[in-house]
């Protein structure tokens, strides 16, 4: 069910995809033709895509934001999976990692099998070894890490799976602080403190994915 944005804080869950698709996605795809004719069964129908995301993100997200407890780490871990319990299916994910002091950094993946993609490349010391990366040095300096599934889906396309993944990215606040600013409804930025905008072990925005190196400049 759409849901409408005039009654919802700036940083809902349901507030952050109603910006990405109706504003942050239509200024990347302004600059580049690879990235609207990527996304342009989303920007043709953004309503839609809104209504699809809402309906294929696991309650738990939801319920915690609106309980204010997304960002609490018992509250979060009592939703995780344990590595053999991940599904042999697509998703989309969060690694969350916990640094001294119960300090938090999130991660947010995708998935066309997340069992084989954690056990195969995420906890294999020599795969992190071979593919150094921000959230793989966040994993060897954290003291304890779990795992999220906020979104199973058998059948998705490429564009809607990157959408899936850039809302949980910004959700959980797993991007660098410039790219958390723009894919934030105006203001929302400026509620976040420093500590929480310094949260992100993700380098890049997951709406690039699928789209070659030379047209990367669009974001």
């Amino acid at each position: 069910m759409l849901v409408k944005m005039t009654s919802l804080s700036l940083l809902h869950p349901y507030g952050i995809l109603n910006h990405i698709v109706k504003v942050r996605l239509p200024e990347l795809a302004a600059k580049s033709d690879a990235v609207r004719d990527m996304y342009q069964p989303i920007l043709d129908g953004p309503e839609s895509a809104i209504e699809f995301c809402q309906s294929h993100v696991a309650a738990w997200v939801i319920e915690l934001f609106e309980a204010g407890k997304l960002y609490d780490h018992d509250s979060l871990s009592s939703e995780s999976v344990h590595e053999n319990d991940l599904p042999r299916t697509p998703g989309v994910y969060v690694i969350v990692h916990q640094l001294p002091e119960r300090t938090l950094r999130y991660y947010s993946g995708q998935a066309v099998d997340v069992h084989h993609r954690f056990t195969k490349n995420h906890c294999d010391n020599g795969y992190r070894s071979n593919n150094p990366s921000l959230n793989y040095w966040f994993w060897d300096a954290s003291e304890n890490r779990f795992f999220l599934v906020p979104v199973l889906e058998k059948n998705l396309t490429i564009p809607l799976m990157n959408l899936l993944e850039q809302w949980m990215a910004v959700v959980f606040r797993g991007l660098q602080p410039k790219e958390l600013e723009m894919n934030l409804p105006a203001g929302a930025y400026e509620m976040l403190s420093e500590e929480e905008r310094e949260t992100g072990a993700g380098l890049t925005e997951p709406l690039k994915q699928g789209i070659s190196f030379s047209n990367w400049w669009a974001f």
